[in-house]
């Protein structure tokens, strides 16, 4: 699993886009791949690369994206008839509720990016690898 191997304090590279991460559909990848830019965007404030945004721009972008994100898959699974929607939908919320609470430590803990750099890292990898992969399974059956 994703959050054994990136569990280091130590910096990160935020991975790049890779075959095993594709779902198939391509709105969802491409939304995936958007937040994978998104995140490589903390990485580089992490870093210092990136001076001219700050953390909170960031936070808010990410924010907003992972609204608009969870409701196009909840969209396309009630479009498609999924049958985990109900469960889908739940994990969606509680990954909501949790990127809240990593941006809300943050918030407390300010020199802590590199912490939420991982878990922004993982969130996303562990979801796609196991979550996203079984929705692409049903919806590559009835499309």
């Amino acid at each position: 699993m994703v959050n054994q191997i990136m569990s280091s304090k130590e910096n990160l590279m935020t991975p790049k886009w890779e075959m095993k991460y594709e779902t198939g559909i391509f709105e969802i990848d491409l939304q995936h791949k958007n937040f994978l830019a998104l995140i490589k965007k903390v990485e580089l404030i992490e870093t210092g690369i990136l001076k001219q945004m700050t953390i909170d721009d960031v936070l808010e972008e990410i924010i907003f994206y992972a609204r608009f994100h969870f409701r196009s898959e909840e969209n396309l699974m009630k479009e498609f008839n999924y049958p985990e929607l109900a469960q889908h939908t739940e994990k969606h919320k509680l990954l909501s509720n949790n990127l809240l609470q990593e941006v809300s430590n943050l918030m407390v803990h300010p020199d802590d990016i590199a912490h939420l750099h991982h878990y922004l890292i993982n969130w996303l990898l562990d979801h796609i690898l196991e979550e996203d992969k079984k929705l692409s399974s049903h919806l590559k059956n009835v499309i």
